[in-house]
């Protein structure tokens, strides 16, 4: 409802005391003009009605009337103070119907819970009723024509009332509804904030499970692409050595190759020469340089001690590049190999690599004649080298030759000086 329309009800409801208030203004001047007021004028003034006349004329509306003045011929001041008396108490009621519109007014403005109540434009007031005041009667032709209209207004003002009552019972409703519906919206806000809050944690957590699987991620691709490179760098590595292996294969392979020419070579001129010689010329450079270093050796004049000729020996096969692998004894004017010796002598052949060559070389004590002595040497020498032919498993490059007599073993035990060195030469 607006502030107008409530403005409205107050004006209409003002107007309605009024009315109301009008009315018993001219109830109270009517009954001046009755019989009534003349009997209890009569009463003040000793029962003298003489000379009363009345006179009430309709107004243009036909709903008022006009109280006449009252002419009398013998009035005294006894009748004019009793009708200030009696306009005194109607002008107590008057103040009476006053402060009930004040009341009134303040509730109305409880009611609306507005503005206040616009004042009445023309408050009631009563002017002091004299016999001398002759407008008495205009004011009460309006008392009645305002008591004529006072019911229609009173009805419109009780409609009035009653629709503020009904639209105020619906703000109150409709006010209750609305603080309902924001309890129920701050509840759904309530609810929808927990709900944002809850949901941004969740996406807060997603979040750094992303960035954490993220950070994994790289860390394994970092892994991954040093482990990459380092297996490039260990494969580059290998391949690298791999290459160089087979390159000190090949090399090998090439002087293996090469060896074994030669050792084909060294075996085809091998087979062109005896296996027993006398000279060191018929030998390899290298063995004969050592049959020559022991021949000067055996054959020189004078003793040496066993220190000196071990000296001296060592110095015989460094020269050479020759190593003594064996020295066998025998008896006196024996030269045949034992079967366990012919055995392990040939073990020496086939531990040994294959491109080694082997100078056997035979001697004898200084008993006997030179003769007999080069001869016996002879054959120990032959004896042996047949033997090792005979039981070794591979191809075996070896020659024999002979010193004769010696005493440089040993000069004071002989037996030690009938034996047969076995040398083996790397190429």
């Amino acid at each position: 409802m607006s502030d107008d329309h409530h403005t409205l009800n107050r004006e209409e409801l003002g107007a309605t005391i009024l009315a109301l208030l009008a009315g018993l203004a001219l109830l109270a001047g009517l009954v001046r003009c009755t019989p009534v007021w003349d009997t209890v004028s009569n009463s003040f003034d000793g029962g003298n009605d003489d000379g009363d006349a009345l006179a009430i004329s309709d107004s243009d509306t036909g709903a008022s009337r006009d109280r006449g003045t009252i002419q009398r011929a013998d009035e005294t001041p006894a009748d004019t103070t009793a009708q200030d008396e009696a306009l005194g108490r109607i002008q107590e009621e008057l103040a009476e119907l006053r402060n009930e519109n004040t009341r009134q007014a303040k509730e109305l403005d409880k009611w609306t819970s507005a503005s206040p109540v616009v004042p009445i434009a023309e408050p009631i007031t009563t002017e002091p009723l004299t016999t001398q005041n002759s407008g008495i009667s205009g004011k009460g032709a309006a008392l009645a024509a305002a008591a004529v209209a006072a019911p229609a207004m009173n009805s419109a003002s009780k409609a009035d009332l009653k629709r503020v009552r009904a639209d105020l019972v619906k703000l109150a409703n409709e006010k209750d509804a609305l603080a309902d519906r924001v309890g129920k919206s701050e509840q759904a806000a309530a609810e929808l904030a927990k709900s944002n809050t809850k949901a941004q944690s969740e996406i807060d957590r997603l979040k750094q499970q992303l960035e954490a699987s993220q950070a994994e991620m790289k860390a394994k691709e970092d892994d991954a692409a040093s482990g990459a490179a380092a297996a490039a760098r260990v494969a580059k590595s290998e391949a690298e050595e791999a290459r160089a292996k087979l390159a000190r294969m090949a090399q090998a392979d090439n002087d293996s190759a090469a060896k074994l020419a030669a050792a084909k070579e060294a075996a085809e001129a091998f087979k062109k020469k005896p296996l027993f010689v006398e000279s060191a010329d018929d030998l390899r450079p290298k063995a004969a340089a050592l049959f020559r270093g022991l021949k000067a050796l055996h054959t020189s004049d004078g003793a040496l001690s066993q220190n000196a000729f071990k000296g001296k020996l060592d110095g015989v096969s460094s020269n050479s590049g020759a190593v003594l692998k064996r020295r066998i004894p025998f008896r006196s004017g024996a030269s045949a190999v034992s079967p366990a010796t012919a055995t392990e002598i040939s073990q020496l052949i086939d531990n040994a690599p294959d491109d080694n060559f082997f100078l056997v070389v035979g001697y004898a004590d200084k008993t006997g004649t030179a003769e007999a002595n080069r001869r016996i040497s002879e054959k120990r020498a032959i004896s042996v080298a047949q033997s090792l032919t005979s039981k070794a498993k591979k191809t075996v490059n070896l020659q024999a030759a002979y010193v004769g007599s010696t005493d440089k073993f040993d000069n004071k035990d002989l037996s030690k000086n009938r034996v047969v060195e076995i040398w083996s030469i790397a190429p």
